[in-house]
This record gives structure tokens, sequence and C-alpha cells, in this order.
């Protein structure tokens, strides 16, 4: 089972660990009207396939809509978070994979973590319309219900299957320039304070605080969150807050001025000004051109 905090997994614990995969069938994305957020970060590849409503994740710096018969990758160590709205839900099954699953029993399998986080290959998170990848997904959640003591062997064939059509259709253009082995470390020591913007946008929240639940100088805190995150905390925080902002501008009929205060602006007119940088128009055009589509 995986271990869990609250919604946040802190670490995957496989049920077999020679297979390292885990399978959840029926989990609930349920959603609310405090646009609260749940946020996981882990070395294993996450996999949803939505039957039943969808849900809007942000994961590192896009926002996805998933819907019925969508599936999401999270690549390992992509920071993303499932947003809540309204009090809609959304149904998924669950795949969590290890990136040792084929070398754990064989070294000559094919290698996720060479591949994933040495080359810096990643998958694209949304992926549509793919019935293969749909079958393959299905059929693997058939085994898991098996009791029998094939399934094992079963499912490994199905996931070799999986991740090959995985590798041939649904890489993403561009390369996950800040995995690394130097830079997991820098995740590591930085989670705390990604947890904390995640759970606390709307309230304000200092450098010296984010240090302090990292348990290291305010420098040194500085430092390791733009090598790791490839911006500065404070960006990261406006940068967030905006794109929850916008979610909320596109996805209900709330104010202006009641979505900045939600999203931690306390000045609609400095929201305003920090939108329009951010998207190229402001947020009463935005709001009339989504109201057209």
């Amino acid at each position: 089972m995986a271990e869990k905090n609250g919604d946040i997994y802190q670490k995957i614990a496989f049920a077999e660990d020679g297979l390292r995969l885990l399978v959840h069938e029926g989990r609930v994305s349920w959603v609310d009207n405090n646009a609260r957020t749940s946020q996981v970060f882990h070395e294993a590849l996450e996999i949803k396939l939505f039957y039943e409503g969808g849900s809007t994740l942000v994961v590192d710096t896009d926002t996805i809509v998933a819907g019925e018969g969508d599936i999401i990758v999270i690549n390992p160590y992509e920071f993303h978070s499932t947003v809540k709205l309204d009090e809609k839900k959304g149904k998924y099954h669950l795949f969590m994979i290890g990136l040792d699953v084929f070398t754990a029993a064989n070294p000559q399998g094919l290698d996720l973590r060479h591949l994933l986080i040495a080359r810096g290959l990643r998958f694209v998170n949304l992926i549509r319309g793919d019935a293969q990848l749909t079958a393959l997904l299905q059929a693997i959640l058939e085994e898991n219900r098996r009791p029998d003591e094939f399934r094992r062997y079963a499912q490994e064939a199905l996931l070799q299957q999986l991740f090959v059509h995985l590798l041939r259709h649904h890489l993403a253009p561009e390369r996950s320039a800040n995995v690394s082995d130097e830079n997991i470390r820098f995740y590591e020591i930085i989670d705390p304070a990604i947890r904390r913007i995640h759970a606390s946008y709307n309230q304000h929240i200092s450098l010296d605080e984010l240090a302090a639940e990292c348990s290291v100088s305010k420098h040194h805190f500085c430092r390791v969150f733009k090598r790791a995150v490839g911006m500065t905390a404070v960006q990261y925080i406006t940068n967030y807050r905006l794109r929850l902002a916008h979610i909320l501008l596109t996805g209900t009929s709330k104010s202006i001025a009641s979505i900045a205060w939600q999203c931690g602006f306390s000045d609609e007119r400095y929201f305003c000004r920090c939108y329009k940088n951010q998207y190229g128009v402001s947020p009463w055009q935005n709001r009339a051109i989504s109201s057209t589509k």
C-alpha cells in the first residue's frame, strides 16, 4: 500500500516489490468551492485513467483539464496538484509504477530509470483518444483482479507493451532538463516549501517561513529553489496563484475581485497587472474570450 499523509503520498510502498506496480481502482477526485488543492511529489510514474467526470490538475507549469476517457501521465519528480473548483467529482483508476519495474528482476530489462532520469525523456501529461493505450490499462486492471499466481507475469508483459507504446507515440518534444541526481536532492529539500505554497497560496508567505519549512538558511533555500524549479520562490508563488486564478476566471462565474482575493492577491489592480503580463490580456478580456467559445 502507499503510505499517505492526508492526500499526499510520502512514499510509494509497492504491494509486490518485484513487480513495482500499485493499482487503485475507482479513485475519486473531489472538488469544492474553496479551490483548495492536494499535492503530490514522488519518483514513481503515475497514470490516471478517467472513466467518469473529470478533474483540473496543475503539473509543473501547465494546467490540464481531464475528462472522461482521458489519460493523465505524471512523470517522475513533477510537482502536481489537483485543483478543487466546484462540487463535481472525477473518477479514475490509478496506476503507480516504479522506475525499476523491469530491471528489478531482470537487469537487461527496459530501464525506465535510465530513460526518464539519466536521459531526461518525459511523456506528455495529457493523452486523449488513444484506444490502444486505454485497452492496455484496462487489461492490467483486469489482471489485477485475478487471484491466481500468474497475474504478475501477465501484468509485466502488458506493462512492457504499455511503455513501448508510450515511448513510440507519447514522448514530449522537450526533455526534462532539471531531472538529475543533484536536482533530485534539491527537489527533496524544497518539497516542504512547495507543499506549503500549494496549501497556503491565498495567504502571505515569506521566504523566511519557506526556508524554515525546509530547515535550511534563507540564502541556501533561495539558491536551491531556483536551481530545482528554474524560477525564484517569489516568481513561483505568483505564477501558481495566477494559474489558479486563470482556472477560476475561465471556469466559474466568480467576480474578478473575489478571484483575486481567493488566490492570494490583496490588491485587485496588482492582480490585473500581473495577469496581463502573464497571459497578454486583461482578466476581463480573457473572460469575454472564454464566454464566446
